[in-house]
């Protein structure tokens, strides 16, 4: 990424869907070792440009 930089606000949202993603690969890692599905809710709905 030479030559670029982030901006404070794409820092933030990039911490914040890092940690998503870390959360969910932990998820499905720990039922898969359990062998039964786990039904867990978001905890924050999505706003804006997110899906």
């Amino acid at each position: 990424m030479s030559g670029r930089h982030l901006s404070s606000e794409d820092r933030r949202e990039l911490a914040r869907l890092t940690k998503i993603l870390s959360q969910k690969i932990v998820q499905v890692v720990v039922q898969s070792r359990l062998g039964e599905k786990a039904l867990t809710k978001s905890k924050s709905p999505a706003q804006g440009s997110e899906w």
